[in-house]
């Protein structure tokens, strides 16, 4: 909204046409949600009600946002069965992991999502959003990534600038 900036990440239960087009409409209502909303438990929340309405058959979305507020220097996440966010701390290369907050979006209704946290970041502290599918990535003998790797790869490479940083989670 020019305050705050949104960024989100989401992972649809299943492959093919159908998860596409849940994507798509996930998006729709999370824009709308996120626009609409003040907070953010209640935007994620009314993102739930759509997805509850429309999905079926088992599907579910893991959903997490952060939201962005620089003149109040904060930071607010919120994940649906999303996780984990990963906070790297550039003052002591310490890496905090923050879990979910509620069930996916689309499982049941909520009377609100329950609750969200809040961040102070500072000047180097670097926030991680993946998708279990980063995790879970296997190398040539079968062996996932996993969380561990994942945190310690953050911990080698958190000072890095941006780019640098994901080719080297990426080459890890």
């Amino acid at each position: 909204d020019g305050e705050r900036t949104a960024v989100c990440i989401a992972d649809v239960t299943g492959h093919g046409l159908g998860p596409a087009m849940i994507t798509c409409f996930c998006r729709a209502y999370a824009k709308t949600a996120l626009r609409v909303e003040d907070r953010v438990a209640a935007a994620l929340t009314r993102l739930n009600e759509e997805l509850v309405d429309d999905l079926g058959d088992g599907r579910f979305v893991t959903f997490a946002t952060v939201i962005v507020t620089p003149n109040e220097g904060l930071i607010r996440s919120a994940s649906a069965g999303h996780g984990p966010l990963l906070i790297f701390r550039g003052h002591d290369a310490s890496v905090e992991s923050v879990g979910s907050d509620a069930l996916p979006l689309g499982v049941m209704r909520w009377d609100e999502m329950p609750q969200t946290a809040s961040h102070r970041p500072d000047p180097g502290d670097v926030f991680l959003l993946v998708t279990d599918g980063f995790f879970e990535w296997a190398n040539p003998q079968g062996e996932q990534f996993g969380t561990q790797r994942l945190e310690n790869s953050l911990i080698e490479y958190g000072n890095e600038p941006g780019q640098r940083l994901i080719e080297s989670l990426l080459d890890d």
